[in-house]
C-alpha cells in the first residue's frame, strides 16, 4: 500500500508490538494510525492526532494501545482512541524539555519513556498506573549537541542515545531508573548520528549517520559501569543514513537514505565473526517530471523505516508525504537485487475509511 494522507514529509513511522495498526508522524503536524488488513494489503487510515508543530518521532507502548510522539513544539504526548474510536485523545503531555523533541521510545515495561531533545538531554517519563499522566524521573546530561535518537535495550537497562555531536552514547539505568550513568561513548560517525537500534538479541547496537551505517557488538564486562564494544562493520551509503531498524528476529537490517533508497542487510556469522551483506535495495519511484519542476521539486527521501512485528512487511516513511509498505518474503528466502522487495500497488486515501473505523474497537486495550 501507498499510504496517502499526510500533507508533509514522514518523519516516522511505527508498527504496533500485537494489533494490525501502523503509526505515522508527520512534519504536517499529525500523527495518524492506519489499520492493516489481514491480508497486509490494505491500510486504511483510522484516527489523527495533532500538535502544535512538526511530529519527528512516533512510538507504541509494548503492550497497549498508547502512541507516544515528539514534536518540535518541545512537547511528547500519549494518545489512546477515544470511546467513540474516531479520534486519538491526548491522555498527557510531558513538558520539560528546552526545545523540539527529536525521538521518543519506550522501555519495553512499558512504565517508561524516554525522550530526545534540541536542548541535548535526555528525560527519563515514569507513567502513571492508569497511563493518565507522566512524571520526569530524570535528565540525562552529557551530550554537546542535539539528540536525534534514542533506543532502549531490549532485555537489560540500558539506553542508546545518537547525537548532533556525531556520538553514541551507552547508558545504565539504576536498579530504581531514577536515572542512568553514561557507560560508553562511542565514536566514529563523520555526522549527525541520526538512528539507534538495538538487535532483538541485545548483542548488537546499528547506528546511522553522514553516508555511513556502523554496526557494533555489545557485551559486558566485568566492570558493572562499563561495556565492552567492538566494531564488526562499517558501510557507506550514497546518501546521508536517516535511519535504522532491525528485523523482530534480528535477521536482517534496514537502513533508509536520503538518496531515496532503503537497503536490507542480512546478519550472517562466518567463523564466529559476525557481519553484514546487502540482500536487497528498495528504492522509491519518483513521478515523471519536466526539467522546470525538478528543480522546484527534489527527489523524495527516505526518511523512517519499521520492520512488521510478525509479517514480512516493511514500513518506509518519505518527504513525498507518503509511506509505503513493501514485502520482503522473497529476500528472506535468499532473492537479490531490487526484485527481492516488492510494493503493494493499492493506494488508499483517507477521506474513504470512516466507516471503517469502528473495526479497531476489539484491539482497544482494556
Amino acid at each position: 500500500s501507498i499510504l496517502v494522507g499526510h500533507s508533509d514529509s514522514v518523519y516516522s513511522v511505527a508498527f504496533h508490538p500485537t494489533a494490525p495498526i501502523l503509526a505515522t508522524g508527520s512534519q504536517d503536524n499529525e500523527a495518524k494510525l492506519w489499520r492493516l488488513s489481514d491480508d497486509n494489503q490494505l491500510s486504511d487510515m483510522l484516527l489523527t492526532a495533532k500538535h502544535d508543530d512538526q511530529i519527528r518521532s512516533v512510538a507504541f507502548h509494548p503492550t497497549e494501545i498508547i502512541l507516544a510522539t515528539g514534536s518540535y513544539d518541545g512537547t511528547a504526548k500519549l494518545w489512546q482512541p477515544s470511546t467513540d474510536s474516531l479520534s486519538l485523545r491526548c491522555v498527557a503531555t510531558l513538558q520539560g524539555h528546552k526545545g523540539a523533541v527529536h525521538s521518543v521510545a519506550f522501555h519495553r515495561s512499558g512504565e517508561f519513556l524516554a525522550t530526545g531533545s534540541q536542548d541535548y538531554t535526555v528525560k527519563l517519563w515514569q507513567l502513571s498506573h492508569d497511563r493518565s499522566s507522566a512524571s520526569c524521573v530524570a535528565t540525562l546530561d552529557g551530550h554537546t549537541d542535539a539528540v536525534l535518537s534514542v533506543a532502549f535495550h531490549p532485555s537489560d537497562e540500558f539506553l542508546a542515545t545518537g547525537s548532533a555531536d556525531k556520538t553514541v552514547k551507552l547508558w545504565r539505568l539504576l536498579p530504581d531508573r531514577s536515572s542512568a550513568n553514561c557507560v560508553a561513548t562511542l565514536d566514529g560517525h563523520d555526522g549527525y548520528v541520526t538512528s539507534v537500534a538495538f538487535h532483538p538479541s541485545g548483542n548488537f547496537l546499528a547506528t546511522g549517520s553522514y553516508n555511513t551505517v556502523i554496526l557494533r557488538k555489545i557485551s559486558k564486562s566485568d566492570d558493572p559501569d562499563s561495556l565492552s564494544v567492538t566494531l564488526v562493520g562499517t558501510e557507506s551509503s550514497a546518501g546521508a543514513v536517516g535511519t535504522v531498524a532491525f528485523h523482530p528476529l534480528g535477521e536482517f537490517l534496514a537502513t533508509g537514505s536520503l538518496d531515496n533508497t532503503v537497503k536490507l542487510w542480512k546478519l550472517s556469522s562466518n567463523d564466529g565473526s559476525p557481519s553484514m551483506s546487502s540482500v536487497a535495495i528498495l528504492k522509491m519511484p519518483v513521478p515523471d517530471q519536466s526539467a522546470e519542476t525538478k528543480k522546484e521539486s527534489p527527489p523524495p527521501r527516505i526518511l523512517s523505516v519499521a520492520f512488521h512485528p510478525t509479517k514480512p512487511i516493511l514500513a518506509a516513511g518519505s518527504s513525498d508525504h507518503t509511506a509505503t509498505l513493501w514485502d520482503y518474503s522473497i529476500a528472506q528466502k535468499g532473492g537479490r537485487g531490487r526484485k527481492s522487495i516488492t510494493r503493494h500497488h493499492k493506494k488508499r486515501s483517507s477521506r474513504k475509511v470512516k466507516r471503517r473505523v469502528s473495526k479497531t474497537k476489539r484491539y482497544r486495550s482494556k
